[in-house]
């Protein structure tokens, strides 16, 4: 058992643990996979969890204040390769791991091993973005050159997702096959105890009933979603009608490591002021891809995730030079439909397949990966297991990040009868007569001069005045409807009146009088695949 060594200067502790676990955190990708692996020692009194970095490169950003906001304990590499632990975890394979005194657990921070190791010997051809290497395609996180040190293994449990993988190991470092452990896939295993709670995260996400959501995912790196198209999130949002769709992105946290928040917050700006959803990079994606009912992405872990949990998948980007040949990722990359930039985005939508039997080829043991990861842990530190079972229960509801109000749009109607389809879009959007609806928070002088329609919720900027204040200022306008729940009353130019009464948005309602100018008593709307019949009052003179 090590002990806790004090050193000067040091306090004493107040209690002195029966064991102590190192984590080593790399990125923070694989730093999330950690907190999931030693979670499964809370509430555990015997043991004590310290965290070290192993900083091998810039990707290491933003790895010292996640810890910091977990509220780790946290020990300088030096130190801890100083000191002797009962159990180190690490959740990927890279920095000089040998140097640390405890029996190795390591694990992968992705959905198994699917990404090719390149080395300094590799080389690479860049024309027309083609990659080749002179070396077979090694796996990252398998190669004896990661895994062994001075001709001995340096993990004493190497954890694998799939028996697959020990094939490949078997290949490229048959020493390191004694030491594996098929355990299955901590992430996978939280996204399958997630789904009897989609309806609730659905909720959490603003998506309406009758709404699809979109979920846009991109790692890291060359022939990845936003390396290859970059404008995606903001070409869904102004292509689909936001009625029917909502779409958020979750994106690998290597992007903000190396561009930083500021670039990455830059040029999602126009999509989000477009209505997209953005997932934290720390947290919500579990949530936010259990949730989805389409996801778009590239050759990373969270598109092979949402696959395995049967989503239709459509790729946006995909290295296929990146990926090992023969794994499951490889077989998505080979059987998904790609996004045809030169296409209407909305026809494709419907055209992408679900690829559920990946899940066989992907991960083993569903369901069984805490208890097997935990009996590893507590094996390592020769200590008795808890009596209470071990498991990964469901997300946390998704916490997005703010995002500025949608507070303009454009309008389409087409008439039927007494019916109107009615399809809402950005004001970015390329559609054909729009009608244009501002909200009285809408801040843009420019937009709040050019609306038709302006809809009053009793807090905005005219909201003390009287639509004939309204009209004398915005010339542009031709209503103004003021709405509460399952009600609007709306203000003519010519000075008429009406009362709307239904049961969808009340914004919706001004719609029907700029469809049907004379409109009868009842008048149905049908916004994508919700309909609801409306009762029409008469028009009546202006109150003043």
């Amino acid at each position: 058992m090590a002990g806790v060594v004090l050193r000067e200067g040091e306090v004493r502790p107040t209690r002195s643990p029966e064991r102590v676990v190192l984590g080593i955190a790399h990125t923070v990708t694989s730093t999330v996979r950690l907190l999931e692996c030693l979670e499964l020692v809370r509430g555990d009194p015997r043991v004590e969890v310290v965290f070290t970095s192993a900083d091998t490169s810039e990707l290491s950003r933003g790895v010292p204040a996640f810890l910091e906001d977990v509220g780790a304990r946290t020990v300088s590499w030096e130190r801890a390769a100083s000191t002797r632990y009962d159990l180190a975890v690490t959740a990927a394979s890279s920095g000089p791991l040998h140097e640390i005194d405890a029996p190795l657990l390591s694990l992968p921070h992705g959905m198994g091993y699917n990404k090719v190791r390149q080395t300094t010997n590799d080389k690479r051809q860049t024309t027309n973005d083609k990659r080749q290497t002179t070396n077979d395609k090694r796996t990252y996180g398998l190669d004896a050159d990661q895994l062994m040190h001075a001709g001995e293994v340096v993990p004493r449990v190497l954890i694998l997702s799939h028996s697959e993988q020990r094939d490949r190991l078997a290949d490229h470092c048959p020493q390191a096959v004694p030491r594996t452990l098929i355990a299955g896939d901590p992430a996978f295993d939280r996204l399958t105890a997630s789904l009897p709670w989609r309806a609730a995260y659905r909720r959490a996400l603003g998506v309406a009933p009758g709404q699809n959501l979109v979920v846009v995912t991109s790692t890291w790196g060359r022939g990845s979603l936003l390396d290859r198209r970059p404008a995606l999130p903001a070409e869904l949002l102004r292509g689909l009608p936001m009625d029917e769709y909502r779409v958020a992105a979750i994106l690998h946290p290597n992007i903000t490591a190396h561009h930083g928040e500021w670039n990455v917050r830059s040029w999602l700006a126009d999509a989000r002021a477009a209505g997209l959803v953005v997932i934290p990079r720390r947290s919500g994606w579990q949530a936010a891809l259990t949730a989805a009912d389409l996801v778009i992405g590239d050759h990373g872990s969270v598109t092979l995730y949402g696959a395995c949990l049967g989503h239709p998948v459509l790729l946006a980007g995909f290295d296929d030079s990146a990926i090992v040949p023969g794994t499951a990722m490889a077989d998505l990359g080979r059987m998904a439909h790609r996004l045809d930039p030169t296409r209407p985005l909305r026809p494709q939508l419907a055209e992408a397949r679900a690829f559920g039997g990946l899940r066989s080829r992907a991960v083993e043991n569903v369901g069984r990966c805490a208890a097997v990861l935990r009996a590893a842990m507590y094996d390592l530190m020769e200590l008795p297991e808890p009596e209470t079972p071990a498991f990964y229960g469901p997300a946390d509801d998704p916490v997005p990040e703010p995002s500025p109000p949608l507070t303009a749009h454009f309008a389409t109607t087409s008439v039927t009868g007494s019916t109107v389809r009615i399809e809402r879009f950005p004001v970015t959007s390329d559609v054909e007569d729009p009608h244009f609806v501002i909200d009285d928070e809408e801040r843009n002088p420019a937009l709040r001069g050019l609306a038709e329609t302006l809809i009053r919720r009793g807090d905005g900027l005219t909201a003390d005045r009287s639509p004939g204040e309204v009209f004398a200022a915005y010339p542009g306008h031709r209503r103004v409807a003021d709405v509460r729940p399952g009600t609007a009353v709306i203000w003519e130019r010519d000075g008429s009146r009406r009362v709307i009464t239904g049961s969808l948005d009340p914004a919706l309602y001004p719609l029907v009088l700029h469809a049907l100018p004379d409109p009868p008593p009842r008048v149905t709307i049908v916004v994508g695949e919700r309909r609801d019949v409306l009762r029409v009052g008469q028009p009546s003179p202006r109150r003043s």
